[in-house]
C-alpha cells in the first residue's frame, strides 16, 4: 500500500490533526485499511499552537491482529496468541506542522482492495448524499437507485463502496446468536446480507403486501435494523394520500424499538429518500398511537401539524390537565367529553366557544391538536370520521369492515395490508384534503412479552362482543366465562393483528383455553 498511501496523501506535512486524519479516513476507505492510534505525546497547553496540533508525536498502527493457534494452556482451555501487525504511521512536531516521518506499509494479513476514490464517480454534493444516508443505515442497493434518480446519474453499488469503512460493516454483521451470512427473515420481510455486510431488502413474506409492494414502484424501503431484536416494529409512512391510491408514496423501515433515537433515525431517512416536494407539501401527518413519534415529528418536520389519534390525545388530555389550575379540571375535562360527544354542528361550536372563554390555553390546545381532525372522531359527521385506531364504543360501526379484514388475513402482513388500503381510502373520504400523510407503527415480531397485557385495554368491549357473536360463543374462556373475560381475550386478539378465527378454531381442536393461548402466542403464530 505504500504506492497508494503516496498517491493519496499529497504532501507529508499538515497543519492540524484533523487535516490529517480526514485524509487518512480516505485512504482507509478506499483501500480496505484501519489505521487507530497506538500512543501520542500531547503539546503543552501554553504552547502557541496546541489548539490546531494537540500532539507533538503521534503513531498510527494497523488494529488488525493475527491470531495463531498454540498459545498456553491452562486447565481445559488454550489461549490464544496473536501478533500486531508491523503497518505504522509516525509523526513528529516540525515547523510548526506535524510530518510524516516514519512509513511503513508491509501488513501481515490480507486487505480487501476497495475502489480507488479517484475513479469515483460521485462529485461532493452526492457524496455528501451517500455519507448522510449510510449513517443512518440506509440499504445500498436502494441508496444507489435513489441517487440515479435523484442526480439523474448512472452509479452501481461499486461507486459508493468506498464510503463503508471496515468498521461499519463489521457492525452489521455480528448479531446476538451468531453470524448470519444468507437469508434472514424477521417475522414481516426477508433479508439478504450482501457483499457490503447490510442486510439488503429482498422481498415480504406476506403474499399480498409484496404484491401490492410490486405494483406500485414509488414504494421506497429502509433497511434499518441490521440487529433484530425478538420483537421489531414496522413504520409504514404514507404520503399524499388520495383515493384511488395512484399518486401516494410509501416510505417503510424496521425499527428495533419505538425509542426517540430509532424513530428519528428513521424520519430522517423518510426526509432523504422521498421527494423533496412530497415532503415540502406534507402538512399535516396523523400520527398512530406512540407518542414520541409526535415529538420527532415536531423536532424533524417543523412544517408539519401532527394530528393525533384518539387514544394518544387522551392521554395527551390528561397530561394537560395536571397544568389546569385543580379548581377547573372538573369541569374543563366534562367540557371536553362534551365536545367529543357533541350531536350537532350547533352544539359543538358552542362548547367550543365556552371552552375559549374558560381556558385560552386549553383551547389553544384543543384547536391545534383535535379541531383540524374533527371529521375523523365528531359524532355529527358519522359518514365522515375516521374510525380506524379509535377506541370508543360510538365509533365502531365504521371500522367492522377493517376488522373484518383483518379477521380474514392469513397472516398479519396481510392484515396490514388491506388496513393500509382501507384507512387510506377512508381518509381520502373524510376529507378533501390532498395534503395528508399518515404514519402507522405496528409490532411486527412478537414473543412472550409482559406487557402483552397492558394493550388489552385499547379495544372496546364492543369489538369483543361482536367477536363473540361471530363464533356463537362455542369456547371455552377459562374459570371465568363471562363478557369481561372474553372481551379482553379477544380484544388481545384485535390489538396485535391476529386471525381471530383461526386461533378459535386452534382453540376448539385442541382444547386450550384462550387465557393458554395468550400465554403461548409466540408458538400460536407458528403453528397458524
Amino acid at each position: 500500500h505504500t504506492r497508494e498511501f503516496r498517491h493519496c496523501f499529497s504532501s507529508d506535512s499538515f497543519k492540524s490533526i484533523e487535516s490529517f486524519r480526514l485524509r487518512l479516513g480516505q485512504f482507509e476507505r478506499a483501500f480496505g485499511a484501519n489505521f487507530v492510534i497506538h500512543s501520542s505525546t500531547r503539546l503543552p497547553v501554553s504552547h502557541a499552537g496546541s489548539l490546531m496540533l494537540v500532539y507533538s508525536q503521534v503513531l498510527y498502527q494497523c488494529s488488525y491482529k493475527t491470531y495463531i493457534p498454540g498459545g498456553q494452556v491452562k486447565g481445559n482451555t488454550r489461549r490464544t496468541r496473536h501478533i500486531d501487525c508491523p503497518a505504522s504511521i509516525l509523526l513528529r512536531l516540525r515547523d510548526d506542522k506535524l510530518r510524516i516521518v516514519k512509513l511503513n506499509m508491509e501488513h501481515n494479513h490480507l486487505i480487501r482492495k476497495r475502489i480507488d476514490q479517484s475513479l469515483a464517480k460521485l462529485n461532493q454534493e452526492e457524496e455528501n448524499f451517500a455519507k448522510e444516508m449510510l449513517e443512518i443505515r440506509a440499504d445500498p442497493l436502494l441508496l444507489v437507485e435513489c441517487m440515479n434518480q435523484r442526480f439523474k446519474i448512472d452509479i452501481s453499488l461499486e461507486d459508493i463502496r468506498y464510503l463503508l469503512t471496515p468498521k461499519e460493516t463489521d457492525s452489521f454483521k455480528h448479531i446476538p446468536g451468531g453470524f448470519i451470512d444468507t437469508l434472514r427473515v424477521n417475522g414481516f420481510a426477508k433479508y439478504i446480507l450482501n457483499e457490503t455486510g447490510h442486510y439488503q431488502f429482498v422481498a415480504f413474506t406476506s403474499r399480498s403486501l409484496q404484491q401490492f409492494y410490486l405494483g406500485h414502484p414509488e414504494v421506497l424501503s429502509m433497511g434499518y435494523a441490521p440487529n433484530f431484536t425478538a420483537c421489531g416494529y414496522l413504520l409504514l409512512i404514507v404520503v399524499g394520500v388520495d383515493k384511488y391510491l395512484s399518486s401516494q408514496s410509501i416510505f417503510f423501515a424496521f425499527i428495533n424499538d419505538e425509542s426517540l433515537e430509532s424513530l428519528r433515525l428513521a424520519v430522517r431517512a423518510f426526509k432523504k429518500l422521498m421527494p423533496a416536494c412530497a415532503v415540502s407539501q406534507t402538512a399535516t401527518i396523523t400520527v398512530d398511537k406512540p407518542g414520541d413519534l409526535a415529538t420527532v415529528i415536531a423536532e424533524e418536520l417543523s412544517h408539519v401539524t401532527p394530528i393525533f389519534c384518539q387514544w394518544y390525545l387522551m392521554q395527551s388530555v390528561r397530561a394537560k390537565l395536571l397544568m389546569v389550575p385543580k379548581r377547573q379540571r372538573s369541569y374543563l375535562s366534562d367540557l371536553f367529553t362534551h365536545l367529543m360527544n357533541a350531536t350537532t354542528e350547533q352544539d359543538y361550536q358552542h362548547s367550543k366557544e365556552v371552552l375559549h372563554i374558560y381556558s385560552p390555553e386549553f383551547y389553544d390546545y384543543f384547536i391545534t391538536h383535535w379541531d383540524c381532525c374533527t371529521p375523523s372522531w365528531a359524532n355529527f359527521q358519522l359518514s365522515r370520521r375516521l374510525t380506524f385506531g379509535s377506541k370508543t364504543n360510538n365509533r365502531l360501526r365504521g371500522a367492522i369492515n377493517s376488522y373484518r379484514q383483518i379477521l380474514d388475513s392469513l397472516d398479519t402482513a396481510d392484515g396490514l395490508a388491506n388496513n393500509l388500503l382501507e384507512h387510506s381510502h377512508q381518509k381520502s373520504q373524510s376529507r378533501a384534503r390532498d395534503d395528508l400523510s399518515t404514519i402507522v407503527c405496528t409490532r411486527v415480531w412478537r414473543d412472550q412479552s409482559p406487557e402483552v397485557n397492558n394493550m388489552l385495554r385499547h379495544i372496546s368491549p364492543a369489538v369483543g362482543k361482536m367477536l363473540i357473536e361471530e363464533v356463537n360463543g362455542d369456547v371455552d374462556y377459562g374459570h371465568t366465562p363471562d363478557l369481561k373475560r372474553k372481551t379482553c381475550n379477544c380484544s388481545f386478539f384485535l390489538q396485535w393483528n391476529l386471525p381471530c378465527r383461526h386461533l378459535f378454531r386452534l382453540a376448539q381442536n385442541h382444547h386450550l383455553p384462550l387465557t393458554d393461548l395468550i400465554a403461548g402466542c409466540r408458538w400460536i403464530i407458528e403453528v397458524s
